[in-house]
């Protein structure tokens, strides 16, 4: 009997859980909307608003629901909120940028990602040379540039696809969270990650802070991985430490040496001795493009990170 009752003590709180949070989501949305038409914003960006947001969430959600790991937890229902979540505060973070403020570093990132999305229509830039080959600021715009490309004109809409990248993010914190952290409330974790404020709506613009918190992710789950035995960790801390890289060297380099002390503290195992020599690889690969990057942006340097 005490078997069962715990058995099914996690799937009565998540029937009651999830309901509240899609509630409160709802609610969110309604108010949001609300306010955005009390402060002038009438003449609704359809493209941005809508249907980049429902065209994300039809390809997410699949996903979601077919993660083993997220079934097995009870967190796709979390999660599918947790991005409806993010949209609006893509939404509210527009609003405050261009209706409450007059603008922020994003007006720079969208038009310059326009001029490069006609360079690619008028034949300009070829279709081979689609990922940004700069670094800092720049890196964004040519990012922003393949972005426009797909969305069209609408910054609203690169809001939202930034904004979905830095959900991506987040639910790497918390895959990695999961493995690494044994005995971890997940599901507190989880909501803590996806719906704290400062998440739910800094990250959720078109900027750097949606690409660090995206690559910033991939790290994690790298760096979960290698901590507990597997190889593949590499892979994901290569691709995450890279993308942090080139926009925040010195964010990859503090996130090293995190990884650093990791090593230093974990408990032993012959098992896992392949992944933690395939990792020193990867870290040292990662050091020296960070620390190469971080030299440019010094003075002196004629470096593309001066506008970090």
């Amino acid at each position: 009997m005490g078997g069962v009752f715990v058995a099914q003590t996690p799937l009565r709180r998540s029937r009651l859980s999830e309901p509240l949070a899609v509630g409160v989501v709802a609610l969110a949305a309604v108010l949001a909307v609300l306010w955005g038409m009390s402060i002038g914003y009438t003449d609704v960006d359809v493209v941005g608003a809508f249907v980049v947001p429902v065209v994300l969430i039809a390809f997410t959600l699949p996903l979601l629901s077919r993660s083993r790991w997220l079934r097995e937890e009870g967190l796709v229902g979390i999660a599918a909120v947790a991005l409806v979540a993010k949209f609006i505060g893509s939404y509210l973070r527009y609003l405050v940028a261009y209706f409450v403020y007059s603008g922020n570093d994003s007006g720079r990132y969208h038009r310059a990602g326009v001029g490069i999305a006609e360079e690619y229509l008028d034949g300009q830039r070829s279709l081979i040379s689609l990922w940004p080959t700069a670094t800092g600021t720049q890196f964004i715009e040519e990012l922003n540039g393949v972005v426009a490309l797909l969305t069209g004109r609408s910054i609203l809409a690169s809001f939202m696809v930034f904004s979905w990248l830095s959900f991506l993010g987040l639910l790497g914190f918390v895959a990695a969270s999961r493995r690494a952290v044994p005995g971890i409330r997940l599901r507190g974790y989880a909501m803590a990650v996806f719906f704290l404020p400062s998440m739910v709506f800094w990250p959720s613009s078109l900027g750097k802070d949606a690409w660090m918190v995206f690559g910033m992710g991939m790290m994690a789950v790298g760096v979960a991985r290698l901590l507990t035995g597997s190889v593949g960790g590499s892979v994901w801390l290569l691709a995450g430490g890279y993308s942090t890289a080139v926009v925040r060297p010195h964010v990859t380099a503090l996130l090293l040496a995190g990884l650093a002390f990791g090593y230093v503290g974990r408990h032993g195992g012959t098992g896992r001795r392949p992944a933690y020599a395939a990792s020193f690889v990867v870290i040292a690969l990662l050091t020296a493009l960070a620390s190469a990057q971080a030299a440019e942006s010094l003075p002196g340097f004629d470096g593309g990170l001066s506008g970090v």
